[in-house]
């Protein structure tokens, strides 16, 4: 999580700027869809990860963030996920593609699973 933060941060260099509390809800809101991720990966079905992804661009959009945080989010988490759990970096890569083509490079893992 720390690492996908960072790459966020990166890319989103308003982070820095960040209060204390917004900050803390960056922390949380990262800290949720790597949980729904896991859950998605363990339970082989995408539409759980897929459908909290939906409700949580609601939630970013009640805050005044811009509809591309979610993606750029999934796209720095899928940045970071280790070699071995394709999977979720498959589901990290279409989240971000399926809000924001452009924002999906071409990575060597091509593997789903």
């Amino acid at each position: 999580m720390d690492a996908a933060i960072g790459v966020l941060t990166d890319r989103l260099p308003a982070i820095r700027d960040y209060t204390p509390r917004q900050m803390s809800h960056t922390e949380k809101d990262y800290a949720y869809i790597v949980r729904f991720l896991c859950a998605a990966v363990l339970c082989d079905d995408p539409r759980l990860f897929s459908e909290f992804l939906d409700w949580q661009q609601t939630v970013l959009t009640s805050r005044g963030l811009p509809p591309s945080v979610l993606p750029t989010s999934m796209a720095a988490l899928a940045d970071v996920i280790p070699e071995n759990y394709r999977r979720a970096y498959a589901l990290c890569r279409t989240a971000a593609g399926s809000q924001a083509p452009a924002l999906v490079g071409a990575h060597p893992r091509t593997s789903t699973r």
